[in-house]
């Protein structure tokens, strides 16, 4: 953090701590008037105002005190604060700080942090160009219903069986990808709260089986081996809803 920027910050807070002075406030006082000014301002509280400001309030042990800042990340040593939205953030040593409030409104903070750094765009279209079906592609947007929840060293069959049943969505998985050992399916994945279920094909599931391709139909999810082109989907080994039991699949050879 620049000097600079350091000295702004330390006014900024000092202007709102600094009570009225004398002077200021006699200019306000009409020069004609004969009535005596009985109120008077009530001197503002440091804390209070940097309270109303929103956001989280830092208390320096120099006395200073900051409001409608957000506290985007910490660790053992220092604070990092964003004081603008979008701007370079600002990093605060904890032995500089007394104590901190954080505000309650955490949706401000999430939104602050994806602003900084916006998830890629999730690319929802077929292999001939056009885009999936609106129904489709809302459910692969919408969030995962009943998320958080965790699978451990599960085949990925089952585990997208109960997702797409979840989402209501066809997930149908090749006999390219079938055919392997049950063993090589396995899979250990954290759905957290809000994840769609585009991330977890393309951000998780890809990148855990490098061989697998994702190809979207019109109303289906194909999963498929890279450079093996999936059976037509009426006839793909897994080309059934996502509800049928699963005792319908094919597991192993």
């Amino acid at each position: 953090m620049s000097i600079r920027l350091w000295g702004w910050m330390m006014l900024g807070v000092a202007l709102v701590t600094i009570p009225l002075s004398a002077s200021a406030q006699d200019e306000e006082t009409p020069a004609e008037s004969d009535e005596v000014v009985e109120e008077e301002a009530a001197p503002t509280d440091p804390l209070s105002a940097a309270r109303a400001l929103g956001g989280d309030v830092i208390i320096m042990k120099s006395g200073a005190i900051m409001g409608g800042v957000q506290i985007i990340d910490k660790n053992s040593k220092a604070y990092e604060i964003e004081i603008v939205p979008g701007a370079e953030p600002m990093i605060i040593p904890r032995r500089l700080v007394e104590s901190v409030e954080t505000d309650e409104y955490e949706p401000l903070r999430e939104e602050r942090r994806r602003a900084r750094n916006p998830e890629p765009e999730l690319k929802l279209m077929m292999d001939d160009g056009q885009e999936v079906s609106p129904e489709l592609q809302k459910k692969l947007l919408d969030p995962i219903p009943q998320a958080p929840s965790k699978f451990e060293r599960k085949d990925y069959i089952q585990i997208f069986n109960e997702i797409g049943k979840l989402v209501d969505v066809r997930i149908v998985v090749d006999q390219s990808l079938v055919t392997g050992l049950p063993a090589t399916r396995q899979w250990s994945v954290e759905i957290p709260e809000d994840m769609k279920l585009a991330q977890l094909l393309q951000e998780s599931w890809l990148p855990s089986f490098p061989e697998g391709k994702i190809k979207y139909a019109l109303d289906a999810v194909i999963l498929h081996q890279k450079d093996v082109e999936p059976q037509p989907l009426k006839e793909a080994a897994t080309g059934t809803p996502a509800t049928t039991p699963l005792s319908s699949f094919k597991l192993g050879n």
